[in-house]
């Protein structure tokens, strides 16, 4: 097998390219190919190559790729899928290094589709040819006005946001969307079905590119290790937002545990998007706005603490609106202004003007009252952004007040993020072209203008998460030893009671003191031992929610009920009952889940949320890659609400959990379990304690050569 490596070169900066399927047809994919290659000025020479042969604007077509001149680098294919099999084995042969496929009917089609698609593989592994697609538009750098899609004109200017997408048709409303709000480009990458290089692949080149400041990225498959470890190297240079598809459970089976049954497609992604400092956009609006500013502002900076937002504006409503979305932000905060910020606000507004936050000047503001207004809260030390309000004023133009904004935020002696919401439409057009001429984002509406700067706070956070280094605890016995003893489980996988236990007792993990006993006789003795009250818990063959079998009873006080309780258990399971666990009873506290599961794309996860019967019903929880760093811990916290939850009931074990929870990440790590439950576990006066807990291990893999159900 030939070296397979990117040959990054080649696609962005090839000094030859060949399109093959080029027609004289106007109406044709292959002809809009050639015309836009042709009319470029990235330098590179283009060749158009047709079996047919004759002339496309005033270049030969070649009869096939094999006859044309030296150097060629790229091979452009648009073809039909039927023979681009046969075209991949004639770009191999000529040596050429890397290709484009642009046409259609592969896996996207079907079995058959994906049996071309692999063999099209094939043929490029065999002479070490990377590919891009099939079913893709291609590569577009504006900067270097290189083109290979077929998309018509005009296209949007050469600027800062890159866009690596798997679907072409995504793309190209992109770049018409940039043309509508006059957002430039410096690439647009479009990946299609993926069938060799992967968005994984090719995000590294977008960091060492110097026009792009931040990057877009569209995902249609699973976020998995090789997208998160690509997207972190390229978060600790410049920003990254991911639009996930395919984030609803629709059509998921239901799940055995808590944690797997609470764990969707979305929760997973944003783990992994989380640990990568990568911002995970919920819709395309959202992806939209926080491009629109990240690529207008310096790299992220700061401590990702939560930003003091002030509010200028002209009018109360629109005021209010802005200040209940910075409410409703977990990483945002009105700023409250301080009595000698008023006062100097104050000396160029009318007495009628509010000059708490928000700022608001009445409809009679002026330019110069917008400007030095703004000039005075970016002054502020209690400032850290502001969000400026503009309808069109009933005095002025909006123009004009954009025009006396901009010196104002280009001689802040500091940056400090400004968002614009113009509010409006007809009479908005100037004041937008002057403040996107002069780098500054703006949005249609309050809320808009304020999720852009949510978007700044996640920015500077992710690049906090990229850079950490997970913690890790050692067991206290040989990880081969434990391993060994995961082959002690049930039919369905979960693992034995005392194994269980043995592993939690390894990683050191605070559990009620407990027994297991098998006769009732066993029972009253353990209870006894531990001293009563105690709560008894059954194990049985196939029952996995014992709260829902009726296998759990809480607070019995004497042997007589202790030997009941396991003989009516012992004759309603028959031959399925094994055993009870005889507990302590716990001291009173708040109840909590945590728990992990191993995802097929991501490795193992950690949850955390509220806890015992309801948790379920608990909507607020959250999902981190194990092991867990610092930056994990601390979106676990806030992100499920545990934090905010523990801080008012009981802050001093806030410590104890942290460190629960870099135990059981550790052991998710060490170990391949498919799912863990640590339900509840309950925050008591002297820490957090285990009260119940359930192992599954991870399924046998399949035999060399078996079928998996998936396509290659």
């Amino acid at each position: 097998m030939i070296e397979t490596r990117v040959p990054f070169d080649a696609f962005f900066r090839p000094r030859g390219i060949a399109v093959i399927g080029a027609s004289t047809r106007p109406t044709s994919l292959g002809y809009a190919v050639a015309r836009n290659l042709l009319r470029g000025r990235h330098g590179a020479a283009v060749y158009l190559v047709n079996p047919k042969g004759g002339e496309l604007f005033g270049q030969p077509l070649y009869p096939s790729v094999a006859v044309v001149p030296d150097p060629v680098d790229l091979a452009v294919l648009v073809v039909p899928a039927q023979v681009a099999v046969s075209v991949m084995e004639e770009v191999g042969q000529r040596g050429i290094q890397a290709a484009i496929i642009q046409s259609g009917g592969f896996a996207e089609e079907g079995p058959e589709g994906a049996a071309r698609q692999r063999a099209l593989v094939e043929v490029a592994r065999r002479h070490g040819l990377r590919v891009l697609g099939p079913n893709c538009i291609g590569i577009l750098d504006l900067f270097r006005d290189l083109n290979t899609t077929f998309l018509p004109p005009p296209l949007p200017r050469a600027g800062g946001l890159a866009f690596y997408s798997q679907s072409g048709a995504l793309a190209a409303a992109l770049l018409d969307w940039g043309l509508a709000v006059e957002q430039g480009f410096s690439r647009v990458v479009s990946t299609g079905n993926q069938a060799d290089l992967t968005l994984a692949d090719l995000l590294p080149a977008e960091g060492d590119y110097p026009p792009t400041r931040a990057v877009l990225v569209y995902s249609e498959d699973a976020v998995n290790t090789a997208l998160v470890t690509a997207l972190r190297e390229l978060t600790r240079h410049k920003p990254a937002i991911v639009l996930q598809a395919g984030r609803t459970a629709a059509g998921q089976q239901a799940a055995a545990s808590h944690t797997a049954a609470l764990a969707s497609p979305w929760d997973r992604a944003r783990a992994g998007l989380r640990r990568a400092g990568a911002l995970a956009a919920e819709d395309l609006s959202t992806a939209r706005v926080w491009a629109q500013a990240l690529v207008r502002w310096p790299e992220p900076s700061g401590d990702g603490s939560r930003l003091r937002v002030a509010i200028l504006t002209n009018a109360g409503g629109p005021g209010v609106l802005a200040a209940d979305a910075v409410g409703q932000a977990d990483e945002l905060a009105l700023a409250t202004l301080r009595p000698a910020t008023q006062a100097a606000l104050r000396e160029g507004l009318p007495p009628a003007a509010s000059v708490a936050n928000p700022v608001d000047m009445l409809a009679t503001a002026s330019p110069e009252q917008y400007a030095r207004s703004l000039a005075t809260l970016l002054q502020a030390d209690e400032v850290d952004a502001v969000v400026v309000l503009l309808p069109p004023p009933p005095g002025y133009s909006a123009g004009a007040v954009a025009k006396a904004l901009i010196p104002v935020l280009q001689a802040a002696s500091r940056f400090k993020p400004v968002t614009v919401a113009l509010l409006g439409g007809y009479l908005l057009p100037e004041a937008r072209a002057h403040l996107h001429a002069a780098e500054v984002p703006t949005f249609s509406t309050p809320e808009d203008a304020v999720l852009a700067l949510v978007g700044w706070v996640r920015a500077v956070r992710g690049r906090e998460h990229a850079r950490a280094i997970p913690r890790r605890v050692a067991p206290s016995e040989p990880l081969e030893a434990l391993r060994a003893l995961l082959a002690e489980h049930d039919a369905e996988g979960w693992l034995a009671p005392r194994v269980l236990a043995r592993l939690l007792d390894a990683y050191e993990l605070p559990r009620v003191a407990e027994a297991w006993a098998r006769t009732p006789e066993e029972a009253v003795r353990v209870a006894s031992k531990l001293g009563y009250p105690v709560v008894l818990k059954l194990w049985a063959e196939g029952v996995v929610h014992k709260s829902a079998a009726q296998g759990v009873r809480i607070g019995l006080s004497n042997a007589e009920d202790v030997r009941a309780v396991v003989e009516g258990w012992h004759a309603r399971f028959g031959p399925r009952y094994r055993g009870v666990l005889v507990q302590t009873l716990a001291p009173d506290g708040p109840e909590l889940i945590v728990g992990g599961l191993r995802d097929s794309n991501l490795g193992p996860l950690v949850l955390l949320g509220l806890g015992g019967v309801a948790v379920e019903a608990w909507d607020a929880r959250a999902f981190a890659l194990a092991p867990l760093t610092v930056p994990d811990l601390d979106a676990l916290l806030a992100e499920s609400r545990v934090g905010p939850w523990l801080a008012a009931r009981a802050a001093a074990s806030l410590p104890a959990l942290r460190e629960l929870l870099v135990r059981v990440a550790s052991l998710l790590a060490d170990l391949p379990l498919a799912e863990l439950d640590l339900n509840p576990v309950r925050i008591t006066p002297t820490g957090p304690l285990i009260l119940d807990a359930r192992a599954r291990v991870m399924p046998a893999a399949p035999a060399p050569g078996a079928a998996t159900g998936r396509a290659q």
